[in-house]
């Protein structure tokens, strides 16, 4: 092969290093959109009434543009005044002028019954209503402390089932070794959380056009995000962007490791995180001496992207300096530019930066609407996360059933971690009017294929099937007695688990209806 060729191929293989959202292809507001885009207006006006209700702008705006133009339905514009006038409490783009204007072009008494329409519906579908309904309230107090990682703190475990409770533990600090390299800031976080509703890899996207030989040659490159535990275990790994061999096998070294565990006042909690394995976590001399074509593509991508206008082009451009921070680049340019473009309504753009923002705790609460932001879209790893926030945060009033709707909405885009935080709340929830040991069940059988090494899925289920109305004690033990196996083997603490094991095959817990 000559050096071209080689060189050309070497490029095909570095053009993937730059981030095209292949997760976001599921969510409700994309599919409108390309919907939308085709003229099948009929198709669009049903997506964006399904994701109305959380009270995207961008679907309220749409949907007023459908009624107003009649596009695959009659004219109605009384429907496209309420629409506008629910976008335009977002203050979104031009929805107040279009509203006002609309308002204003109705005979009096028809402006009369207008406004009092759209009264009906903001007491239903406001700003503030949903807000209320759905959303994290920010506990102001709490937002001067922050979370540390490493250090004392007790591990608590608050399983909200009677039959389950037994006293808390507390547990010495997890060692950490950081021999992999995983963790890149001082908090052992970077970027954002991508909590992809549909795992990807790029392999398959350009396989065929690319020799298997400069696959097996190159180093992987993975990102990923994780939900770290209050034992400083890694949990839930969802990919944000991969391609290369081994991606299991680091995959696997990632979720045997141990990071310092999140604490705040006092308390062991729960946090996430982002981690970049392979050639996104060298250094600008690592790649330079190793992967020469990739470095050089790289750079001159970078230097493309800066000098373009277009909005999508900015964003990769922020996300390459997110992803190369070996890449030149001012303090803070790369999050300024995602806000940049998260600003002109760029869904994903919202939630990187959100979920940034959250991570390295620079102001929680704008952190918490740009996740709201996007979630609002049916982005689905905003929802994953905006549903782990509210279950978890030290810094909103943690909320069980608006937790619930979130995972659920996420776990309706395929996100099997959703799925199984779901079946968790239906099972555990601290509410019991949340239970509901049938859906949770059949949320643990839909993800059991991909869950099968996953420790907490075995517990879940044994808790399931110990409160399912037909009991098989048998499989319970079972059950939880992998669940310990599985984490003993990538270093989780199961104590909790172990005590339940021995409380459940000695009849310290009381067993009904055997």
């Amino acid at each position: 092969m000559s050096m071209f060729k080689s060189s050309k191929s070497w490029l095909i293989v570095a053009a993937y290093f730059f981030i095209v959202p292949a997760y976001a292809n599921g969510t409700s507001t994309f599919i409108a959109d390309e919907f939308y885009k085709n003229g099948e207006y009929l198709k669009a006006k049903q997506a964006y009434a399904e994701i109305a209700p959380l009270g995207s702008p961008h679907a309220y705006y749409q949907l007023g543009r459908i009624h107003y133009e009649g596009l695959g339905t009659e004219q109605d514009l009384l429907s496209a005044i309420v629409y506008f006038s629910l976008a335009a409490e977002y203050q979104f783009i031009d929805a107040e002028k279009a509203a006002m204007a609309l308002l204003t072009a109705l005979p009096a008494s028809d402006q009369i019954a207008a406004r009092k329409l759209v009264s009906q519906y903001k007491e239903k579908y406001g700003k503030a209503v949903l807000a209320s309904k759905y959303f994290p309230e920010i506990k102001h107090e709490s937002l001067a402390n922050t979370l540390s990682f490493g250090g004392e703190g007790i591990l608590q475990i608050d399983y909200r089932d009677p039959e389950l409770f037994l006293d808390d533990f507390s547990v010495g600090v997890t060692t950490f070794d950081d021999e992999f390299g995983f963790f890149e800031d001082d908090n052992y976080l970077r970027g954002s959380d991508n909590s992809s509703a549909q795992p990807f890899s790029r392999e398959k996207q350009f396989e065929e056009r690319t020799p298997n030989r400069l696959l097996r040659d190159l180093e992987p490159f993975i990102i990923v995000d994780y939900d770290l535990a209050p034992d400083g275990s890694i949990r839930n790994i969802r990919e944000v962007d991969t391609f290369g061999y081994n991606i299991p096998r680091l995959l696997q070294q990632l979720s045997r490791h141990s990071a310092p565990a999140p604490v705040y006042d006092g308390k062991r909690t729960y946090f996430t995180g982002r981690a970049f394995l392979g050639i996104a976590a060298m250094t600008k001399w690592e790649v330079q001496q190793r992967e020469a074509y990739i470095f050089s593509y790289i750079k001159r991508k970078a230097r493309q992207l800066k000098k373009s206008e277009d909005i999508e082009d900015l964003f990769q451009y922020a996300v390459a300096l997110q992803n190369f921070r070996w890449l030149p680049q001012a303090e803070n340019e790369s999050i300024e530019i995602m806000e940049k473009v998260a600003k002109t309504g760029h869904v994903i753009a919202q939630f990187e930066l959100g979920a940034r923002m959250y991570r390295e705790q620079r102001d929680i609460p704008k952190a918490i609407e740009w996740i709201i932001a996007a979630s609002q879209h049916g982005y689905a790893p905003a929802a994953y996360m905006l549903g782990h926030i509210l279950q978890n945060s030290p810094w909103v009033i943690n909320d069980e059933k608006k937790a619930l709707f979130w995972y659920q909405r996420a776990a309706t885009e395929g996100s099997p971690h959703a799925t199984l935080k779901a079946a968790e709340l239906l099972l555990l929830a601290k509410n019991a009017e949340l239970h509901d040991v049938e859906q949770a069940q059949a949320y643990l059988r839909s993800i059991e294929t991909s869950q099968e090494k996953n420790p907490e899925y075995y517990f879940l289920r044994a808790v399931a099937r110990k409160n399912a109305s037909q009991r098989d004690m048998q499989l319970v033990v079972k059950d939880i007695q992998k669940a310990i196996s599985r984490g003993k083997t990538l270093h989780w603490d199961v104590s909790y688990w172990e005590s339940l094991l021995d409380a459940w095959t000695t009849g310290r817990v009381l067993i009904k209806d055997l």
